[in-house]
């Protein structure tokens, strides 16, 4: 059931993005080579609005289009050099022996690094890796430890940095339709919920995430991400977590405001009806 609910949010959240993004695409394209777009309800709407004189609309939603493609332009840029900043870092602080027996042990990268805080998150892209603090290898015991790396192994599987940093591009360029804001948040907890279920599969008890979880909430510990590359194990949800581990049966709602969903539909329509004001 909650991977039907993540699926459902990451898969909504994406197409609402993607809609936003082909119509200013198709947008701008269009300005530069005067295509036609096929007759729809859009060019109804559009011909009400052009009888009642709304075309100068068209002006300001121009800047605004401007503004959304440069602004995503921008963000992917920065992550990008930031994940890059933050990658060249960890290697440099590696400990390699602990890298070496982890890695072979797991059968996966699995790259320990020396920091003064228990850290310990997926990183990357196409092809993302776990990397361990070696504070977090030192606060926690074996079997703790273990269920630390499976959790953040079906991250690495499931491609969850890169999903993660997708949503979050939307979810910043896209601050004018608030409901992705709630579903990515949603999504986020669902994730690392189900994260924890697979580690618990693997590890046959709950008992080394739930340890590991309540040590992270003693030290305070919570994982300043530098890039939207990354997936931390400490990342979201803490509290709900560890209800979830004591009470297995526990349904994790599916809360998505009606508010945000009434505003961002009215939104996406006055956006959809402006984007074909010109043809």
């Amino acid at each position: 059931m909650n991977k039907m609910k993540s699926s459902l949010l990451f898969l909504s959240g994406i197409m609402i993005g993607l809609a936003i993004f082909y119509q200013m695409g198709y947008y701008v394209l269009s300005s530069f080579f005067g295509w036609n777009q096929a007759y729809n309800l859009i060019h109804v709407c559009q011909s009400v609005l052009e009888f009642y004189g709304f075309t100068p609309l068209k002006y300001f939603l121009d800047a605004f289009v401007i503004y959304t493609l440069a602004f995503a332009v921008l963000y992917v840029t920065k992550q990008l050099r930031k994940y890059i900043h933050l990658k060249r870092n960890m290697m440099m602080a590696v400990d390699q022996e602990m890298t070496r027996f982890l890695s072979k042990k797991y059968g996966n990268d699995i790259i320990v690094f020396h920091y003064q805080e228990p850290f310990a998150f997926v990183m990357g892209m196409l092809h993302p890796k776990v990397y361990i603090s070696t504070a977090l290898m030192d606060m926690l015991d074996e079997g703790e430890v273990e269920a630390v790396i499976h959790h953040e192994l079906h991250h690495k599987y499931c491609y969850d940095p890169l999903k993660t940093f997708a949503f979050s591009m939307l979810t910043k360029v896209l601050w004018y339709i608030p409901v992705l804001k709630h579903m990515r948040q949603s999504y986020s907890v669902f994730r690392e919920v189900i994260a924890d279920d697979y580690a618990i599969q693997q590890t046959g008890s709950e008992l080394g995430v739930g340890q590991a979880l309540l040590k992270l909430i003693k030290n305070k510990t919570k994982f300043q991400k530098q890039t939207k590359f990354a997936v931390s194990f400490g990342d979201r949800a803490l509290n709900l977590r560890i209800q979830k581990i004591l009470n297995p049966t526990y349904n994790i709602p599916l809360n998505v405001p009606l508010i945000p969903i009434v505003t961002s539909s009215i939104l996406m329509v006055v956006l959809m009806i402006m984007l074909n004001l010109k043809y």
